[in-house]
């Protein structure tokens, strides 16, 4: 039986103001919520934090650094009126947790959009279980469920536009963005334990777990028709996608990676954009997965470009073109606000 933990949630109670953070993306000011939602059948807690445009006139601390997170307010009053808003759902890496890519959560709320990133049980940095998360099936369930119980949030729920609803993934999280688009792994396959370079083993795995693990519902279809445009930051697993897996994915994806990361080569990028057939890849050169995630600490010991802080602007531009196209609304920002806005 699965133990559940008091998990303590680390949020700063800060608030940003209407002025544009970092002078050229937060436009409006943005508040954030935490939700935890028990998915029962699956004996899984899911903690998830969602960004949000509201309105308030409180005035906070504002920077120009990009990777500053949680500068949102915390419980604030949601956006008043009867506008129907996109979602983007979120998943992290290998253990990473639902603040990875915070500073985009934070940026598209400003934007107009809902995001919501979880916290996959048992696969983050503080509280990892090796058994459960080589179980990577188990992450678009886990999305799927979080979206089922947003849509049904009495607070939320009334917000969100059912017909414009997003994914972004980064590493394993992107894999679960293929998983869901409707990617089916017919290559995936029980990692090799005394391979101590695949990645595929998560830190303590024994081949006892391994036996015990029904690896074939790896090659299960989770394929989520809900979502409709998908951003994908380095995903991973491109070996247990053949082209036959791929073809048959039909929403528009954006394909998202560098070219100087091993633990992320930039194959796997690659092989997805090649087979699916509405991927856009866009590979950039001469840096690694190390750009595309929050913690600032860790771009100083990852040989990160000197004009990284220009890349995270390019970055930020492309997806909110791709999600405009894709997922156009007219309660979002339109692109010309953008454009007027990057120095």
């Amino acid at each position: 039986m699965k133990k559940f933990f008091l998990l303590f949630i680390f949020l700063s109670g800060t608030l940003i103001s209407q002025e544009k953070l970092f002078q050229d993306v937060l436009t409006r000011e943005v508040g954030i919520k935490t939700l935890v939602f028990h998915d029962s059948q699956r004996e899984r807690l899911l903690i998830t934090e969602i960004y949000h445009p509201n309105h308030t006139t409180s005035q906070g601390k504002s920077t120009k650094d990009l990777f500053d997170r949680n500068l949102a307010a915390k419980e604030i009053p949601f956006l008043e009126g009867k506008d129907k808003l996109p979602l983007i759902l979120f998943s992290h890496g290998y253990k990473g947790d639902r603040f990875t890519l915070s500073w985009l959560q934070e940026t598209l709320a400003s934007y107009g959009y809902i995001t919501a990133s979880v916290d996959h049980f048992s696969s983050t940095w503080y509280l990892q279980d090796p058994e459960e998360a080589m179980k990577r099936w188990e992450r678009p369930l886990d999305i799927q469920f979080v979206l089922t119980s947003l849509l049904n949030d009495p607070l939320f729920g009334p917000h969100i536009d059912s017909e414009r609803i997003g994914f972004i993934g980064y590493n394993l999280g992107g894999l679960t963005g293929i998983w869901l688009a409707g990617g089916v792994a017919n290559l995936y396959r029980k990692p090799n334990l005394y391979d101590n370079a695949s990645f595929e083993l998560d830190e303590g795995t024994t081949d006892l777990m391994l036996s015990e693990i029904d690896f074939n519902k790896g090659k299960e279809n989770f394929k989520d028709p809900r979502i409709k445009a998908e951003v994908l930051f380095s995903p991973v697993y491109g070996f247990a996608f053949d082209k036959e897996g791929l073809s048959t994915i039909q929403i528009p994806i954006l394909i998202i990676a560098g070219d100087q990361d091993p633990a992320d080569p930039k194959e796997n990028a690659i092989h997805f954009a090649k087979w699916i057939p509405k991927a856009n890849l866009s590979l950039l050169q001469g840096v690694n997965t190390a750009l595309f995630v929050n913690e600032r600490i860790r771009l100083k010991d990852k040989n990160i470009p000197e004009n990284f802080r220009n890349l995270h602007r390019e970055i930020v531009k492309k997806i909110i073109q791709f999600l405009s196209a894709a997922l156009p609304s007219e309660t979002v920002q339109k692109i010309p606000q953008l454009e007027n806005t990057l120095p």
